[in-house]
This record gives C-alpha cells, sequence and structure tokens, in this order.
C-alpha cells in the first residue's frame, strides 16, 4: 500500500520538535513526520533497488537527470573539475556545459571516444591535474557503444579521482559498476528498470557518509520523489530482469538483421563484437541507413521508417516493452548532417518474427532509395 500523506498529526508540539531534532535519524526509525523527510514507500523501493544494483543503498530522485546532480554535487567542492566521455547522453553533456560550467563555473574535460575507445594518452594526461570526478555511462546513449569502463574506473580510482557511473543503458542485468570500486551509480530509472513507465532517477552506492550526505542534499532541495511513483516503479522492476533479458535478444537479432543487409550502411549493438552474449549487449542498437548527402540521408531514414509498422512505434524515450524508435538529430541538437539522420532503436519485448517482419518492410523500401 502506497503511503501517500504529505504530513501527520501528533499529540503535541513538542512530539513534534523532539523528532524534527533528530531529522538524520528518521529513516533508521522508519518515523513518519513529514513526506520530505521520510516516506515508508520510498524507502522499500530504495531497498529493492539497492539490491538489484548490489548497493549497500539506494536513493530515488524525481529524474535520471535530478540522480545525476545529486551525484556530482555531493562529491564536489566548491570549484570542480570532471571529466566525461564525449559519447554520453546529449542531455548530460547539455547539463554540463549550462549548469556545471556556466552557472557554477566548473571546469569540464571532454574525453574523445572514437567507435567505443578513449584517447588513453590524453585521458592519462588529465588524470595527472588530479580533476575531482570522472563521469561516464557503461553503454553510451544514443550510439551504443559499449565503453571499457571498468578500465576507465580503475585508472581513475588510482589517481585519487571520484568516479560515477551511469548504468541506465547496461542495467544491472549486465554489470554492477560499485564492485569496481567507483563512488556512486546512477540510473534513469524512467528507462529498462521501470520499462517507462514512471519518470524517476535513482543514486546507488556503498558508503554510508555519501548516503547521509546526498539524503540531507535531497531534502533541502525538494528533490524528492512522489510515493505514488516509487510504489509504481517497485512493481514494475519485479519484472525488469525477465523484460530486459528479452529486449537484449531482440536486439541482438535486429542488429545481426541490419548490420548483414547491404541497403545498410552501419550497425553499432555490442553483440557485433566477438565474445559478447545474445543477452549482453544491451537493448540499445544505432543504425546508420547511407547516403552520399544529408537529403540523401534523411530520405532514406524517411522511407525506412514510413515502410516499417506494427509493432514497431516512433518514441521519445526508450526502455518500453515495445520497441521504439528515434533519430538522432532529434536527441542531440549538436547533430548535424548524415550523422544527424542516424537511428536509435530500443528493443521491446516481441516476439522477433514480428519485429523481423517490421523491419524487413523497411529494408524492402530502401531498395528502391539511392545508398549514395
Amino acid at each position: 500500500m502506497v503511503e501517500r500523506r504529505v504530513g501527520f498529526s501528533f499529540p503535541s508540539l513538542s512530539a513534534i520538535d523532539d523528532l524534527l531534532r533528530e531529522r538524520a535519524d528518521l529513516y533508521e526509525r522508519r518515523i513518519d513526520v513529514y513526506q520530505r523527510f521520510f516516506n515508508r514507500t520510498i524507502d522499500d523501493t530504495e531497498v529493492q533497488l539497492a539490491a538489484i544494483e548490489g548497493a549497500r543503498w539506494a536513493l530515488l530522485a524525481p529524474s535520471g537527470m535530478a540522480a545525476v546532480d545529486l551525484a556530482i554535487a555531493t562529491l564536489s567542492p566548491s570549484r570542480a573539475h570532471w571529466v566525461i566521455p564525449d559519447c554520453v547522453y546529449p542531455g548530460t553533456r547539455s547539463y554540463a556545459e549550462e549548469v556545471l560550467r556556466v552557472e557554477r563555473e566548473w571546469t569540464i574535460t571532454w574525453l574523445p571516444i572514437r567507435n567505443g575507445a578513449p584517447d588513453w594518452r590524453l585521458f592519462d594526461d588529465v588524470l595527472e591535474r588530479r580533476p575531482t570526478g570522472l563521469f561516464l555511462e557503461v553503454i553510451a546513449n544514443p550510439i551504443a557503444f559499449r565503453l571499457p569502463a571498468e578500465s576507465l574506473t580503475e585508472r581513475a580510482l588510482r589517481s585519487g579521482v571520484r568516479v560515477v557511473v551511469d548504468n541506465t543503458l547496461a542495467t544491472p542485468a549486465i554489470c554492477r559498476p560499485l564492485e569496481w570500486g567507483g563512488d556512486l551509480v546512477v540510473h534513469s530509472a524512467t528507462k529498462f528498470l521501470s520499462g517507462g513507465s514512471v519518470l524517476a532517477g535513482v543514486v546507488c552506492g556503498n558508503c554510508p557518509t555519501l548516503r547521509d550526505r546526498i539524503r540531507s542534499l535531497r531534502r533541502r532541495t525538494g528533490n524528492v520523489v512522489a510515493p505514488v511513483i516509487a510504489g509504481e516503479l517497485v512493481e514494475r522492476v519485479r519484472d525488469f530482469p525477465t523484460r530486459f533479458r528479452q529486449q537484449c535478444r531482440n536486439a541482438t537479432a535486429v542488429s545481426a538483421l541490419l548490420a548483414a543487409h547491404p541497403e545498410v550502411e552501419r550497425v553499432v549493438h555490442p553483440s557485433l563484437l566477438e565474445g559478447v552474449a545474445p543477452d549482453a549487449g544491451g537493448a540499445v542498437l544505432t543504425v546508420w541507413l547511407g547516403g552520399a548527402t544529408p537529403g540523401e540521408a534523411f530520405e532514406r531514414r524517411d522511407r525506412f521508417v514510413a515502410a516499417l509498422g506494427p509493432p514497431v512505434c516512433c518514441s521519445t524515450s526508450l526502455g518500453s516493452p515495445v520497441t521504439g524508435i528515434l533519430h538522432l538529430g532529434a536527441l542531440d541538437p549538436s547533430a548535424s548532417g548524415i550523422e544527424a539522420a542516424a537511428i536509435r532503436i530500443s528493443a521491446g519485448v516481441e516476439a522477433f518474427e514480428a519485429l523481423r517482419c517490421s523491419f524487413e518492410r523497411g529494408l524492402a523500401a530502401l531498395e528502391t532509395s539511392p545508398k549514395r
């Protein structure tokens, strides 16, 4: 049952005063005083999410970006320096540039990533400057590269640099970055953990001190998720392992189908590399359909998409049980030319035969369109 109450009744004002003096202890004692301070539905959901990520604790936030900000702000001094791969989610890139660099006047160093590989020499040079932290994704959104996140984490930790890992696309089903020694893991729970059913984020960790600091910051800034959202999320995560396994297998099969077709210029999905199991590559892939000019690339994209039909849909988010597509230009305002015409596919849980028919219709439509 979801605990929806915001405030609670007490026998006297002194009883309220006694409890509010011990705000930091409300979680341990599970005492309902005021929803922003403690809520048992939120707390129960956080326990479940911590278990999924293999963490000692988890704290919910209203969105994935709110979780990112809570994690980074907690680890940062007043003049921070963060290193971030340049292939991260465009929303994170915008946050780093507009909030961290411009508003907070922090230093941001972008680490170049090419075909999933970092510039190791540049990374080592930056680490010598002792930055505050490294923020990275395991699988990049939207390009779907699998980054060498464990190696990047280990190098950063050896240099005394704090590490925050965004595990949204990989999820705990593929890896648990806290096992590498990182400080914090964040998720947009909106995506695969919930199956696209709620707007929420989560920060996970093992250090009690960081937990207490994030709880305090969350309370002071009001970055608290609604109990009804927490209640729905805990219901959805129950089928996460089964759902995500099928999504990964569909993404692997769709990647193989598209990569083998002569009308497709390029497909990025971890399963196309040797040694990646069908259910270990994640559920997102990116496809380039060719075209000698941006105009041709967009024309080919539009032909392909128009021919797909059900069960594939056009969607602004990902993680849903329904397979969804979105072009990179909509995700990343900085994308231009042919690059903007690439398509991100988030695989659903449909029977692959239905997906195969849909994507083969799209491929057939390309056969009458100029490739380059």
